[in-house]
């Protein structure tokens, strides 16, 4: 994708993040939750994808002309959420999303926050 001579992306600059955080990227609790068995959960997602924009930002790579935010099936779900609301704040007003094997059924109020942001 990135080595054809006739993509779009030939020249682009790529920040692969890894899907770690087992919350679409987006939560954003201090406290940890507590499982059954008593072990600690931590879901800092969305602090993890802000960090990533600071450190990009810093790194001058958000001035391109074209910025892309691609995520594949959890991870399109957190760059789906992520994209919306930055290009809601106007940071990244060439921010173009590419969403893969994200959707899931949306049961009413599951994914309202998103679904609100789209309209």
């Amino acid at each position: 994708l990135f080595d054809d001579t006739v993509s779009p992306f030939t020249d682009f600059n790529v920040a692969y993040v890894p899907y770690c955080s087992s919350d679409f990227h987006i939560a954003s609790r201090i406290q940890p939750l507590t499982l059954n068995n008593g072990e600690h959960f931590y879901v800092r997602g969305d602090f993890i994808v802000q960090g990533i924009f600071q450190e990009l930002e810093s790194l001058g790579l958000t001035d391109s002309s074209q910025l892309v935010l691609a995520g594949t099936s959890s991870g399109g779900l957190g760059a789906l959420n992520h994209g919306v609301r930055l290009r809601q704040e106007g940071r990244f007003p060439n921010l173009a999303l590419l969403v893969d094997s994200s959707w899931f059924i949306d049961h009413e109020g599951i994914f309202a926050s998103i679904n609100d942001r789209l309209e």
